[in-house]
């Protein structure tokens, strides 16, 4: 498993969903990226993206996130959960992982 927060500088007034592209572009280098859910949720009073997906290495790799997308005067944020899509205990980490973003 890890934890990991990539920041984006953005213009004033940019959206979410734009923040949201920017900081993917930043992400590709996986292949066979699948978005399985996009949640809309309200952050500790912020608007914020909760995507969960799946990506594949160019190792074969296969690896299952969950991706908190925020802007937060005016820095957009990713953070990114990771753990092996494979795992013995996905779920369990799954769980691990909400609660460490959600204390972020």
């Amino acid at each position: 498993m890890s934890v990991l927060v990539v920041t984006a500088r953005t213009p004033a007034n940019e959206s979410l969903d734009r923040a949201d592209v920017t900081l993917s572009r930043l992400l590709k280098n996986f292949r066979e990226i699948q978005v399985l859910r996009t949640d809309r949720v309200d952050f500790h009073g912020t608007p914020a993206l909760i995507k969960y997906l799946t990506r594949r290495a160019d190792e074969g790799l296969e690896i299952y996130q969950l991706m908190l997308v925020l802007i937060h005067n005016r820095p957009a944020y990713a953070v990114i959960g990771t753990t092996a899509a494979r795992s013995p205990r996905v779920n369990a980490e799954t769980k691990l992982l909400q609660d460490i973003l959600l204390g972020f």
